[in-house]
């Protein structure tokens, strides 16, 4: 997911900062301000060509500043594409499936947003993932959902909920079987 991208970015900052500064320590604070720069990076290498990911006094008051294109990105999170790609194939090949029997590619979750998960899923399914919901909110959607299936299970006098969605509310109705 996107935290791990986050990751092999931060990695790849913090090893070039410490390449000049060996035996410096990073502490907890610094790595999880450099998390959060990464993910801004991340986010912006989404739309455009390069980033720049910057923690001011990150170790003993010396500043982590590096820029990073989205090619070099790519290359880094490439072994983390390929595992996704072999997820999509042994979910696909457990359903007896191919990728031309599917109706339908949905993307959804805030990683889908990184132009190299897109191209990658459009090379392996041989056609573009669509984003036709909210890539943002479709996965907390769909958890609040399935909790609220938990929830009927255990108590079955529960015959209506709301799952609450802006602009307008999303109602399940349990119908008996």
């Amino acid at each position: 997911g996107g935290k791990d991208l986050d990751s092999d970015l931060a990695r790849w900052a913090t090893a070039r900062f410490l390449a000049d500064r060996p035996g410096r320590e990073i502490t907890p604070y610094s790595a999880d301000r450099l998390l959060q720069a990464c993910r801004d990076a991340k986010e912006t290498l989404s739309a455009e060509p390069e980033a720049t990911i910057g923690v001011e006094t990150f170790s003993n008051d010396d500043a982590l500043e590096e820029t990073i294109d989205r090619a070099h990105f790519e290359r880094l999170v490439a072994p983390r594409l390929e595992r996704m790609i072999d997820v999509v194939e042994e979910t696909l090949r457990k359903a007896g499936r191919t990728p031309a029997e599917l109706d339908r590619v949905l993307l959804v979750g805030g990683t889908t947003y990184v132009p190299a998960v897109v191209r990658r899923l459009t090379d392996a399914l041989g056609r573009a993932p669509e984003a036709a919901v909210d890539r943002d909110c479709a996965v907390a959607l769909g958890a609040a959902i399935a909790a609220s299936d938990d929830v009927t299970e255990r108590e079955a006098s529960l015959d209506e909920r709301t799952v609450p969605d802006r602009p307008r509310p999303i109602v399940i109705r349990d119908v008996a079987t």
